[in-house]
Order: C-alpha cells, then structure tokens, then sequence
C-alpha cells in the first residue's frame, strides 16, 4: 500500500451537477497512510491489517459505504435509490479492477462512449428493479482515492421525490387490486386503457407521479406509469427508451406466455387508437430502441398479440 493524502480524482456527471458526498471534511484527512512492512517478530501483517481496519474506518467516517464485494454494492445502491438519495460512494477491494473502464471512459473517451457508459449504468440497476432504473433521470460517475484505497461514487437525480413515490406505489396497489382476479392479457389491456383516460399528455410534466396522480405528463410519465403496474401485477414489463419518429421518446415491453410484445400507450392516447398495443417490432413502426442489447435476451414476438 502506499502512502497518499484522501484525493478527490473525479466528479462527471451525464446530466445534472453533483458533488461527492463529504468532501468538506476531506482537509482534516491524514496526510498520509502508514505502511507497515514485514518485521522479524513475525507481527507485520497483524499490523497491516490492524491499519486497514482503521483506513477503513476512516472512509466510513466520511460517507464511504464498505461493503464485500460488487454483487452487494449493486444491491445496496439499488435500495439506497429507492429511498431516493443522490450521491453513494462505495470500496470493496476490486473496485478499481471492476469500473477502471468505465472511469478511463469518463475521463478521456468520446460523447458516444461516454452515453454507452450511461446505458450500462441503467442496465446494472435494471437488473435489480425496472422502475428504479427508469425513475433516475440522470446519471454520473466519480471516484476517490485514499492511499490505495480506491472508492466508486455513483450520483443520481430522479423523476419522483420519495413521497411522490409513496402516492405512485399506493395507486400501483389500488389498481393491482382492482384486477387481481383477471387474466394477464385483461390486467394489460385494463391499464393500458386506465393510463389513456387518466393522462392528457402535457409538455413539461413527466415522471410517474405526475403521470398518474396530476393526469398530465409527456411520454416518460406514461410508460414509467405502466410499468409501475406491472411490477405490481407480477407481470414482466421493461421501460424502454430510444426514438419515436425520429424524436426522443419511451414506451413499453411487456410479457404475456413466452413472448414479449411492443406497447406504446402515449402514441394510443394522443391517436385516440390502439395501434400501437401488443405489437411486434415489424407492426412497431418508426420505434428505435437505444441499448438495443439490453433486451437481446428476450424472446420478441414474431407476430402482434392476437387474443
């Protein structure tokens, strides 16, 4: 290990300004790290480690979130973005090793690969929860250096604040309910209608508080809405984003037996129409999915739902 001042050695962010959590405190930081080195008593690596045990403290002191590996960070991070916070520094012993990708692409790469970063931010939290995925509208990355120890820092900016989401969880639950003893084509269907009646798309209003409890919204709010749903309904349901005609939009994918089917309730709403419901990608015109290889495992419908 070598010695080192507690370095704040980046801050980007994709959207939005963030700043690491305590770097205030950082100034009263030991200027250095002790280095312990083998000793003829045979106490070295005690020493070493009794050291760490006091690094690590250290970093915990000032934010640091210590956990044992990247499988329990990922599940942390999750569950702290669903309590909405916006900034998590994470060490575990092979952080740099796992993200120095990532960080080298923040630091040096181009637009286009700092937006795949992005995407891949996103799908590691899809991984764990769809909605909370979709519901972080912006995205940053960052790191710090204490001696060798290396700290990954994810930052976050959301659609919803917590209490907003309470209001949205408790309308998922109210219309879960509602349906519960209906088929999964019927529980799809009834939604995508409740979402069409109870939204008037509205500019400068997204998200799926804003969506389903003020009625207005843009497309995100609408898609988050349905997909919010379906997670409570235990139906399987992406919120996807990419192009709609050629302009920014979001929509839906949704699973009914094997197969997973297009659904776009914004353009159906705004068409008064149902065309675009349980669609495959031939009858899904001018939709282009952006992170098309998120969804590369998933059986796509050959043909458009038929009941």
């Amino acid at each position: 290990m070598k010695a080192g001042a507690f370095t704040l050695a980046l801050v980007l962010s994709l959207s939005g300004v963030f700043s690491l959590p305590g770097t205030s405190a950082l100034k009263g930081a030991p200027q250095t790290l002790t280095v312990y080195a083998a000793e003829v008593d045979g106490q070295g690596t005690e020493r070493e480690s009794e050291q760490k045990r006091r690094d690590l403290a250290y970093l915990e002191s000032q934010g640091v979130i210590l956990v044992e590996n990247n499988a329990a960070m990922k599940k942390d991070l999750v569950k702290r973005m669903k309590n909405h916070e916006k900034q998590m520094t994470y060490y575990y012993d092979d952080a740099k090793s796992d993200y120095k990708e990532w960080v080298d692409t923040f630091l040096n790469g181009t637009e286009k690969q700092k937006t795949k970063i992005y995407g891949e931010i996103g799908g590691m939290i899809r991984t764990y929860d769809e909605y909370v995925a979709g519901n972080a509208y912006s995205r940053g990355l960052g790191y710090m250096t204490y001696g060798d120890y290396y700290c990954i820092s994810f930052m976050f900016g959301y659609y919803t604040t917590k209490a907003q989401d309470k209001k949205v969880d408790a309308e998922a639950k109210k219309l879960a309910k509602k349906y519960k003893n209906k088929t999964t084509y019927q529980k799809i269907k009834l939604t995508h209608d409740y979402l069409k009646n109870k939204i008037t798309y509205t500019a400068n209003y997204d998200g799926a508080y804003n969506a389903l409890i003020k009625g207005k919204s843009v497309c995100n709010g609408y898609a988050l809405s349905f997909q919010r749903i379906m997670q409570e309904m235990d139906i399987p349901c992406k919120y996807v984003t990419g192009t709609g005609q050629g302009g920014p939009h979001a929509w839906n994918l949704v699973k009914i037996g094997r197969n997973w089917y297009n659904m776009d309730v914004t353009w159906d709403d705004m068409a008064r129409t149902s065309a675009y419901f349980l669609k495959s990608d031939k009858d899904f015109k001018d939709h282009v999915r952006e992170y098309e290889d998120q969804y590369s495992g998933l059986k796509l419908a050959a043909k458009s739902y038929k009941k």
